[in-house]
């Protein structure tokens, strides 16, 4: 388990890493004026996503029969939902978690799955261009597909406020 969850961090971390550091995508500059990111925008972003949580929470319920059918501890599955942030990966990683475990199957299924996340990573890159270093990591580390598609709403509708996503 510790492999697996090392293995996928590492893999969101180079992403991360990719997106933060690119100079130009290829977009045009979009952010001219300074970019905020505040507690207004985190608490928007929150109001805005939390009745996406029923759906969270039946992923929740899922994974946990799913890993309980698997044997794992309670320890471990809540290690695992603390870590990968990744209800589909989670859930794919339950489907091959048999004895001996697979590792390097499960690493490189997680990695096809979160594949996306460059692409979603990549389309919110010019919105983040006027955000530290370290609001545009923790955005993106956070990021899932629901609160990519609520930001890049509200950002390309012209909100201002980058914590959106984050909330």
């Amino acid at each position: 388990m510790p492999t697996i969850i090392c293995g996928y961090l590492w893999i969101k971390q180079i992403v991360i890493y990719l997106i933060c550091n690119s100079s130009n995508l290829g977009y045009k500059k979009i952010m001219e004026e300074a970019t905020l990111f505040s507690l207004k925008g985190l608490g928007a972003g929150f109001a805005k996503s939390w009745p996406i949580a029923i759906g969270v929470f039946t992923y929740g319920l899922v994974f946990g029969l799913l890993s309980s059918q698997a044997g794992l501890s309670l320890f471990d599955a809540i290690a695992m939902c603390i870590i990968v942030f990744a209800g589909a990966a989670q859930l794919i990683a339950m489907g091959i978690w048999v004895t001996p475990l697979p590792i390097w199957t499960i690493i490189f299924t997680t990695f096809a799955i979160n594949l996306r996340y460059i692409l979603e990573g990549a389309a919110l890159e010019p919105h983040f261009r006027g955000l530290k270093k370290w609001q545009s990591y923790l955005s993106l580390f956070f990021m899932n597909d629901e609160s990519w598609a609520l930001s890049l709403d509200k950002f390309k509708k012209g909100a201002k406020d980058k914590a959106f996503m984050l909330g």
